[in-house]
Order: C-alpha cells, then sequence, then structure tokens
C-alpha cells in the first residue's frame, strides 16, 4: 500500500536561537519512510544571525531549502507550498517544534480517513528552553465557532482556538482555497482556515500533543492588539452576509456587538472610556448580556479611580 507523503514548510528569519531545534524535531520523526514519506521544505528570508549556517548542518536531509529576502511569512511559505508534492500539508514556524511521533499519527490519520480536510490536535505551550508550561485543545467544529473569536481566541479563561503548528490540511484543500494572503501580518493562517471553513471543509481532531507552540516576546503575535484588528477586519464581509444560515441571527448580531466595543478598545490603546461603554450599551443593549462587556466596565472603573 503506498504510503501517504506530507509537505512540511518551516519560513524563517533571523532564528538561530530556535531553528536548529525546529529542524531536529520533523527529522527524528518516527515512521519516516515506512509510514509516510517527508518533502521538508525550508524558506529563510535572507537571515543574517548565523541561521543559514545551521540550517546547511542538515542541507542534506531537506528537500529544498533557500536564503533570500522575501515579503514576509506569507510570502515564504507561498514560495514553499509551489514546490509541495504531497496530499497532506502543514507549516512549522523556525520557534516551534514537532512533538515525537506527531507525523506517524498525523498520517495513520489521513490514511483511515481520506475524507479529511483539516486535521488538529492538541497543542503544548512550551517556554524559550522548551520547557512545557500548559497545552491547549481546540473545540472548534463550524463556521459559526471560527467567527466567534470572543469565544474561542479570545476567551475568559482557557482559549479553544486551534494552535497553527498542530494543524494540518489535505492537498486538495489547498487547492481549493488557494495561497496564503501575503497583506496579513498576524492572521495569514486563521485566514487559511476561514476560507476553507466557508468551502465546508471536513474537519478531525485528535486528542494528542502534535506540536510545540514556543512562547516568547520576540515573536510577532505578542501584538495582541494588532492581531485582533486583523481577525475583526477578516470575520466582517462574513457577518454581513444575511442569508448564510450557519451564522444565525442572533449569533451574528452578538458577533457584531462584540467587533465594535472590541474596536474602540484597540483604538483607544486597550481602554474604553466609561462614557463610550455607556454610550455603546445603549446602541446595543444586548451587550450588557456579555460577561466581556462587564469586565470592560470594571476595568475601566479600576483604572479610572486609580487616576483620580
Amino acid at each position: 500500500m503506498t504510503i501517504p507523503k506530507i509537505s512540511l514548510v518551516t519560513p524563517s528569519f533571523n532564528q538561530a536561537e530556535f531553528v536548529e531545534s525546529t529542524i531536529r524535531s520533523v527529522l527524528a520523526q518516527e515512521g519516516l519512510g515506512t509510514e509516510f514519506e517527508l518533502q521538508y521544505i525550508v524558506m529563510d528570508g535572507g537571515s543574517t544571525d548565523g541561521s543559514v549556517e545551521i540550517i546547511k548542518k542538515y542541507a542534506n536531509q531537506i528537500d529544498h531549502w533557500r536564503s533570500e529576502p522575501d515579503r514576509g511569512q506569507a510570502h515564504a511559505l507561498n514560495k514553499g507550498f509551489e514546490l509541495a508534492t504531497g496530499e497532506i500539508r502543514g507549516f512549522l514556524n523556525s520557534d516551534d517544534v514537532l512533538q515525537p511521533g506527531a507525523l506517524r499519527r498525523v498520517a495513520r490519520e489521513f490514511r483511515r480517513h481520506p475524507e479529511i480536510d483539516l486535521l488538529h490536535g492538541v497543542c503544548l505551550k512550551i517556554d524559550e528552553r522548551g520547557r512545557v508550561t500548559s497545552e491547549q485543545i481546540s473545540t472548534i467544529h463550524t463556521l459559526l465557532d471560527l467567527v466567534d473569536i470572543w469565544s474561542f481566541w479570545l476567551r475568559l479563561g482557557d482559549n479553544r482556538n486551534f494552535v497553527q503548528p498542530e494543524v494540518f490540511w489535505s492537498s486538495r484543500l489547498a487547492q481549493s482555497i488557494g495561497p496564503f494572503r501575503e497583506d496579513l501580518f498576524y492572521t495569514l493562517d486563521y485566514d487559511f482556515w476561514l476560507r476553507g471553513f466557508q468551502k465546508g471543509l471536513n474537519i478531525r481532531r485528535i486528542d494528542v500533543a502534535l506540536a510545540g507552540f514556543r512562547v516568547h516576546g520576540k515573536q510577532k503575535t505578542s501584538d495582541q492588539l494588532g492581531a485582533i484588528g486583523e481577525l475583526i477586519e477578516l470575520i466582517a464581509p462574513i457577518l454581513d452576509r444575511e442569508d448564510d444560515p450557519r451564522l444565525p441571527a442572533a449569533d451574528r448580531q452578538r458577533i457584531r456587538d462584540l467587533s465594535e466595543m472590541t474596536k474602540r478598545q484597540i483604538s483607544g490603546g486597550g481602554l474604553v472610556a466609561i462614557r463610550d461603554l455607556i454610550s455603546l450599551a445603549t446602541d446595543r443593549p444586548r451587550l450588557l448580556q456579555s460577561r466581556r462587556f462587564w469586565k470592560n466596565v470594571r476595568r475601566t472603573g479600576r483604572s479610572f479611580f486609580r487616576a483620580a
């Protein structure tokens, strides 16, 4: 029986501190050659910090690698996936790692369930030294779940969204939705999944740790307000489609209300004035039923009295 091929792309730029751990976590995967074939592609953006020398150490085990200036992460990914020939796809940033046995488990799931468009598992959060600090399990199943970023990405409590390195998809899905958008800085992966969900992709979750997402101060997603702003822009056109039965009217309006409140937060540097919250609740009384609205009221009130 033919074993599946996994095409995995690592975009990298000046990540000498972590890129070797990333590469080694890929090349050490169990089952290579017996349960799956691997096409590993590394796209470096012209690093000047010693990353290229590290990549060269593994050049005979990497199928394709380049180091040249690019237009950002999405451009690097698109260049990498232009070379991809595997029926299973994924990308691993140069500060993240795969867990042992991850690709073998991914290959098994796609073989058992050929209808899968998108597969995800459990993602471990790791620190700069690679120590596990927590784990995250997504409970996203529908387009509504994906659009409702306040219940998943910005949840009051543990987040329940995908984390990029533990997500894999079929080449069929990639051909259907096209390349990553190069005009997005923070949310190119979210937009990719969003386009897939709009087409009605088949999703499957396995309760297995597939990857480690490294949390450190230099990563671009540490700019939370910038990332949230892009998320809100991406969901806005979907909320305007009144005839989409996958987004019930009540949920659509709730998400619109939260979008408006959050946009005001972003424009105010993360804090909305009391008068703005009152005005917003007057126009959108459904916000009074939102825990997030009242959290903002308490937070703004405490800041006001501290400054008084």
